[in-house]
């Protein structure tokens, strides 16, 4: 009897992380239909497009990274060709 106890509250704990794990997914699944929404796409391709063109983006952020990164090469690239 403890057995079958203990089955049940393993079963127990295993569904309700599965279900905490299928809420969590369908939590996201709705942010990200409503960032479509948001963003004027009102079919799953247009949602596909507006995925891939974000992917795409560079952020202000990583351009000013990406800027900071070729001035440091250039300031490398020219002081090494002008020997003091």
């Amino acid at each position: 009897m403890m057995c079958l106890s203990k089955d049940l509250f393993v079963f127990d704990l295993l569904s309700n992380g599965m279900l905490i794990v299928a809420e969590n997914k369908l939590r996201s699944r709705i942010a990200e239909l409503q960032e479509y929404r948001r963003n004027g796409c009102i079919t799953l391709e247009q949602g596909a497009k507006y995925d891939r063109d974000k992917a795409t983006k560079v952020c202000p952020t990583q351009l000013l990274t990406l800027l900071t990164i070729s001035i440091r090469h250039s300031e490398t690239v020219l002081n090494s060709s002008h020997p003091h």
